[in-house]
This record gives C-alpha cells, structure tokens and sequence, in this order.
C-alpha cells in the first residue's frame, strides 16, 4: 500500500484507520477507530426504494452518509482528540468517498 510503501521511506505515517496494517514497521502509527460500517449500512435500505424514486436514495445514502461522518467527528476519540492537538504534517492523505465532503474537515485543520 502507499501507506507501507512511505514508511518504508522513512516517513513518519499517523494512520487513522479500522485496520491495522498487518506486519506494519514501525513509523507507523495506527490512530485506531471502530469499524461502523456494516452498522451504518444496515440502516439503510435501498432495496425498499421504488427503482423511479432514484434521486431519493441518491438524497437518503447521502444524508445517512453525512449524520454517519458527523457522528464519527463528535463521538470517536481517536478523531477528535486528533482535530483537537496541534500536530503538524507535511502531507495530509484522504480516501474520500462518494458523499464524504465533510472529509474536507482535515484540509482546514491540518492546512
């Protein structure tokens, strides 16, 4: 992975994650987090939708995604202690998915 593949390198990675990388050396820092996704999910239920109400699951996935996004800033103490302290990176990496712009949360902190 690219986060491996840095360490490896010599960078010092603070990895905010639900998985621990297997056999990770040592400059990697895992920030752990609770795996909530099959339990954000499984309040969701698309199938249910009508097929020609497609914008309206299009609108729910995305409100379910933003509540699910905030709760995580707000309740996980991982996170916030995180955007709490005054750390310092050179270089701030994200996997952004579909309906996670609230994401853009670690561009202003971190700069």
């Amino acid at each position: 992975t690219i986060i491996k593949e840095l360490a490896n390198r010599g960078h010092q990675i603070d990895y905010l994650t639900p998985y621990r990388i297997k056999d990770a050396p040592s400059n990697i820092k895992h920030l752990m987090v609770k795996d909530t996704f099959e339990e954000m999910l499984g309040s969701f239920h698309g199938e249910d939708q009508d097929p020609l109400l497609g914008l309206q699951v299009h609108l729910d996935f995305r409100r379910l995604m933003t509540k699910y996004m905030e709760f995580m800033f707000t309740e996980d103490p991982q996170i916030k202690e995180l955007l709490a302290s005054n750390e310092t990176y050179d270089v701030v990496l994200g996997e952004f998915n579909l309906h996670q712009e609230i994401n853009t949360v670690w561009i202003h902190k971190f700069n």
